[in-house]
């Protein structure tokens, strides 16, 4: 009696473990049933014919339609290429090419119809990698557990909303992958898709369906949805997405593909930490325009009162740089000591340098130069220095001025490659941040520190809290 009392009670299942332990087949079904109230409309042209008929019994690769009774000599016969046209649905329609798989008659309600069997003018893949030679597009895989998905709603079937995964992108489009048992998805569909990408929200994109398919299981088909005047802003964001997460994809690598590369302020990351001395040949880094290393040869070396950075993009290394915090004693600042001139105001407000940065040849300087620069401002800012400063050779002297800064010396020294004539710039930060009496434009402050000055400006708030 006492060990009937110790035995364990039995957790009695859940109705999803019950349902689990069923071991029912997962869904995949053939074909979905149109019922003629339904109204499925769809045209069948031929050479000869024009005739309106529904559709019923649809398939991801074809669809049965039925047809008032005709004179069998002007159907089509078995074999034969159609066009199906759509007229209503959606609003503009669309049309696309089948052949005729068989032709019968039926009854419907002591009423004798037409039955024809249209198979779609697929082709049909047997695999991920044919499936994407045909497509003709470099595809940048998403990332599995972080991945995009859309949304559309079915005009044929009471708007209902269906989800669909995103698997990869391409220039012109992007591979969905959706549940088999959606059938109501035709070849040149268009579709008003609200996508949404992980960190960046919900982007609106029109794209048609085109005639590729294969399955990636039977619970899945995977269709090619080719873009139809996609918004900047979403092609810019998608690419920022693959090089947040999809360590093949690079600034470099996407823009030969064809993609369009914009800021890339999300999908960099800067970490401080120590760089190896070989950091520089290991991941085949160059000098950049700005902050040139001393010395002919291309090594990174800082001083020790400075910090080493790494910028990343994604997984991958973008840059290296280091950022030296010097005391008011020109002793302590590196970039005097490569020759330039010491200025009162900059020694007495105290100020940081920008020195030694190497650039990954996957990424172009503008991919990283305006997110690092905003950091340094930062760091410089809450740090209680007054200036940002760094040597420059002239292709940036522009870019440099239009930022907020303004030349304090010049002179030539060597410099990997040979002697050069470098430019040292500085940046008064606390006018950028505040932008008193329109320091900067407005339009181009707004664009590029605004977000900045908010961030300092609340962290500020809770400091005093």
């Amino acid at each position: 009696m006492a060990s009937s009392k110790n035995e364990k009670k039995e957790r009695p299942l859940s109705s999803i473990e019950q349902i689990e332990k069923l071991k029912l087949p997962r869904r995949g079904e053939v074909r979905r049933v149109a019922y003629l109230g339904e109204k499925i409309v769809c045209q069948l042209k031929t050479s000869s014919l024009r005739i309106s008929g529904t559709v019923v019994d649809l398939s991801n690769f074809g669809f049965s339609l039925v047809l008032p009774p005709k004179d069998i000599a002007l159907l089509p016969k078995r074999g034969d290429a159609v066009e199906l046209i759509f007229p209503k649905k959606p609003s503009k329609g669309f049309g696309f090419n089948g052949k005729v798989a068989s032709v019968s008659s039926v009854v419907f309600q002591k009423k004798y119809y037409v039955h024809i069997g249209i198979r779609y003018d697929l082709q049909l893949l047997n695999s991920a990698e044919a499936f994407r030679k045909v497509i003709g597009k470099t595809i940048f895989l998403c990332h599995p557990f972080i991945r995009p998905q859309v949304c559309y709603r079915d005009p044929f079937f009471f708007n209902e909303t269906v989800v669909c995964l995103v698997n990869g992108f391409a220039s012109d489009g992007f591979e969905l992958i959706r549940a088999s048992h959606t059938k109501t998805f035709f070849p040149q569909q268009t579709h008003e898709f609200e996508l949404y990408l992980p960190g960046r929200g919900i982007f609106f994109v029109p794209a048609v369906n085109t005639p590729l398919l294969y399955r990636p299981s039977e619970e899945n088909v995977a269709n090619y949805m080719r873009y139809l005047s996609p918004s900047k802003e979403f092609l810019e964001a998608a690419s920022e997405y693959l090089i947040t997460f999809n360590r093949e994809a690079t600034p470099k690598s996407l823009r030969e593909a064809g993609f369009n590369v914009g800021p890339l302020s999300h999908a960099l990351t800067v970490d401080y930490q120590k760089i190896p001395t070989d950091a520089v040949q290991k991941f085949e880094l160059r000098p950049a325009a700005i902050a040139i290393p001393a010395g002919k040869e291309p090594v990174f070396q800082i001083p020790d009162n400075a910090r080493s950075i790494t910028c990343r993009l994604g997984d991958n290394i973008a840059a290296i740089t280091g950022v030296v915090f010097p005391d008011q004693t020109v002793k302590t600042s590196l970039v005097y000591s490569l020759g330039h001139a010491p200025s009162a105001p900059i020694q007495a407000g105290g100020h940081t340098e920008l020195v030694s940065f190497f650039l990954s040849p996957q990424a172009r300087l503008a991919d990283v130069f305006i997110p690092l620069i905003k950091h340094v401002i930062r760091i410089t800012y809450q740090d209680g220095r007054k200036f940002l400063v760094v040597e420059t050779s002239d292709e940036m002297l522009e870019i440099l001025k239009v930022l907020g800064f303004h030349e304090t010396s010049r002179r030539e020294r060597e410099a990997p490659g040979g002697k050069r004539e470098l430019t040292l710039m500085a940046l008064d930060v606390e006018k950028v941040i505040k932008n008193p009496q329109k320091f900067l434009p407005p339009r181009l402050w707004t664009k590029i520190y605004k977000e900045l000055s908010q961030f300092l400006e609340a962290s500020h708030s809770v400091q005093d809290n």
